[in-house]
């Protein structure tokens, strides 16, 4: 079985537990970004039809899926897992790890040599955020998870986007000197439209 699970899953074989991807009630598992790849035992097979039960559990204001089950021989299925996990888990670290360096690089030579164009800074900003917030795919929770803190950890990274929004508007709008122009308060206001929400947000909780 071979299956990316929106949050936590509990799949059973013919009416047996196969396994458990954590809490099904709040605090939910965070499996968003994970596949998965399980062994059914033998055991539990019957002869002829069998039946493959998957629960989901999705939290509060977010739409539960599952994406395509694959049910097969460990050697058909394990290269698409592999290709699969490495994306959406190992291919999160990376892309990560590049873009703080990339951020870092950015800010250095900022630091150094333009430390009058504000822009570089921004964009340094903006790569930082953007790595950090991508975590997020990857975090599945940890000792002491609370209902509080999934919450707070959906509404950081909610923020993210748009505190990532904002600097690379800033950067834009200090690349192609639009002050005072027409282009200028748009951008200004569509950062402005990214952020506003998120303490309200906060304030409705």
């Amino acid at each position: 079985l071979s299956a990316q699970f929106l949050e936590a899953t509990c799949p059973d074989v013919n009416g047996a537990l196969v396994w458990s991807g954590g809490s099904m009630t709040a605090p939910l598992a965070r499996h968003a970004n994970t596949p998965f790849f399980l062994a059914l035992p033998e055991a539990l097979l019957r002869a002829g039809t069998n039946e493959l039960e998957i629960r989901v559990a999705s939290g509060a204001g977010t739409n539960g899926g599952l994406s395509r089950v694959s049910v097969g021989s460990r050697a058909a299925l394990w290269p698409e897992y592999a290709l699969r996990h490495f994306l959406q888990q190992g291919g999160v670290f990376v892309t990560s790890g590049i873009i703080a360096a990339t951020a870092l690089y950015i800010f250095f030579i900022w630091l150094r040599t333009y430390r009058r164009q504000r822009g570089y800074l921004f964009l340094a900003l903006a790569g930082l955020v953007w790595a950090a917030r991508n975590l997020n795919l990857v975090w599945l929770g940890g000792a002491g998870w609370t209902v509080d803190t999934q919450w707070h950890v959906e509404m950081l990274s909610y923020l993210g986007h748009g505190v990532f929004f904002a600097f690379l508007g800033l950067f834009l709008l200090d690349e192609y000197e639009t002050r005072g122009s027409r282009i200028r308060r748009i951008m200004t206001w569509g950062i402005v439209a990214f952020l506003i929400p998120g303490p309200f947000l906060f304030l409705a909780y």
